[in-house]
Formats: C-alpha cells, sequence, structure tokens
C-alpha cells in the first residue's frame, strides 16, 4: 500500500512530463514566429505593440544581456528599512520537483 505522498508524487510527476512533453514540441524560435504582427491584431495591446515596434527585437536574443554592474534601489520612503519576514523551507519533496521543472526547462531551452 502506498502512502498518500508517494501517491501524489506520481500525480505530479506524470503531470510535469505530460508538460514537459507539450512545450518542449515547439522551439523557442518556432514559438516567437508564430507571434507575428496578423496574429496579434485581435489583442487589446495591437495598437500599442505597433506604435512601440522599434523597441521589440526582430529576433529572439541568443542569450541575456551583459551584466553592466548597475545596480538599482528605490527608497519608497526615504530611510525606512526592508520588512524582513522569516522563509519557510519546502519539503525535500517539493524542493526536487521545483529543482527538476527547472532543469528540464533549462535543457529544453
Amino acid at each position: 500500500m502506498t502512502s498518500e505522498a508517494e501517491e501524489l508524487r506520481q500525480l505530479f510527476a506524470g503531470s510535469a512530463m505530460e508538460s514537459e512533453d507539450t512545450l518542449s514540441v515547439k522551439t523557442k524560435k518556432e514559438r516567437f514566429e508564430e507571434q507575428s504582427w496578423d496574429s496579434l491584431k485581435s489583442t487589446p495591446y495591437y495598437e500599442i505593440l505597433r506604435e512601440h515596434r522599434d523597441v521589440l527585437p526582430d529576433e529572439i536574443p541568443a542569450e541575456l544581456p551583459q551584466d553592466k554592474g548597475i545596480q538599482h534601489e528605490i527608497d519608497f520612503v526615504p530611510g525606512t528599512k526592508y520588512c524582513v519576514s522569516r522563509q519557510w523551507p519546502l519539503p525535500r519533496e517539493k524542493v526536487k520537483a521545483i529543482d527538476d521543472f527547472f532543469e528540464s526547462r533549462r535543457k529544453a531551452g
């Protein structure tokens, strides 16, 4: 007899595999190419996107831009400190599931 946690783990693993297959069918470039101007006409943002099309890339960048070493910090109220709250650790199973998900996304591109 399997425990409830084991059943949930198997269920999650199955759904993660299904979603991974669904997402990995098309490459990032193929998904980007499907988002042509014509396909965006039905969205409420079409006019704004067309107006600012000079800032939208024609091709997907291969990598993130280089770090320029500039760190911005915004003080909403000058002199205030950040609200620090305790962080609760996740169970090992959830951490492993999250790590596995991001590793599969990294491999898929």
